[in-house]
């Protein structure tokens, strides 16, 4: 059974993106990768990102604009979703309050 792919996006890809993607590490189900936005994220999001991707989780409002403005066309060719989870940037990687938002959010999407 193929994989379902999620794309995780925030600014830099140092927290909130990695943390969210790294919730799927062990899924049988999904595979995850995450990208920032900011130029000298920790992995930029790419065009081959966004076709890659099934789903894509953005964490802010203005991630989610990024997106449907810059890659448009991939979005709507293969009418990908692309959901808006609004996880501020108040948190580190591997802080456990930023797992427990991620999985609430994640989980209210049929995910995880």
């Amino acid at each position: 059974m193929k994989k379902q792919h999620l794309l995780f996006v925030c600014t830099s890809a140092m927290d909130r993106s990695p943390c969210a993607a790294n919730l799927f590490k062990k899924s049988e189900k999904y595979e995850a990768k995450f990208a920032g936005i900011s130029q000298g994220s920790e992995v930029m999001l790419t065009k081959e990102a966004i076709i890659w991707a099934d789903v894509i989780f953005t964490m802010e409002p203005m991630h989610q604009a990024y997106i449907l403005e810059r890659f448009r066309k991939e979005i709507w060719a293969d009418k990908k979703r692309v959901i808006l989870l609004d996880v501020s940037n108040d948190f580190k990687r591997y802080d456990p309050a930023l797992e427990e938002v991620l999985v609430t959010k994640i989980q209210k999407e049929g995910f995880l």
